[in-house]
């Protein structure tokens, strides 16, 4: 479960981010992010049918700890384009033509999570931080909060 905190206005925003996301964000056809965790099935399931454009960033472990992405990485030989094979025809269109973008840590363990919807069409944004990954298990099972800020792109926060 999800806890979701308006900050501008200190009050809940409920428990289901794409809820929130569908309710407040329906403007918005960009998703930028960085999590320490994502699964690809969360990417495809809840991402793919909101936005156009997707950019992550994922945090790839330090050393006992993997993303889902990064087990599912793992079990491929290190031939360029053999991800391509495991992945849904969507995602191969998507990594091909630039709409999805996954970049990974190296030598740093990145465990912020921020997601930021945007449009380059709107003069507006909305933002979460807090501790929710992208993972079926953080958006169902976990108890996790979120921060939300919204607001103009000239705003001083954005």
């Amino acid at each position: 479960m999800v806890v979701i905190k308006d900050r501008t206005k200190i009050a809940d925003l409920g428990n289901d981010f794409f809820k929130d996301i569908d309710r407040n964000g329906s403007e918005f056809d960009e998703f930028y992010g960085t999590m320490f965790n994502a699964n690809i099935d969360v990417i495809e399931k809840y991402l793919f049918p909101r936005f156009q454009k997707i950019c992550l960033v994922i945090g790839m472990g330090d050393g006992n700890a993997k993303s889902g992405v990064a087990d599912y990485i793992e079990g491929m030989t290190n031939e360029r384009f053999k991800i391509l094979e495991k992945c849904s025809e969507e995602m191969k269109n998507r990594l091909q033509d630039g709409s999805l973008t996954i970049r990974f840590t190296h030598k740093r363990l990145v465990h912020t999570k921020l997601y930021i919807l945007d449009s380059k069409d709107s003069n507006k944004y909305r933002a979460y931080s807090g501790s929710m990954n992208l993972s079926e298990k953080a958006l169902h099972d976990n108890f996790e909060m979120l921060l939300c800020d919204y607001g103009l792109k000239e705003d001083k926060l954005y």
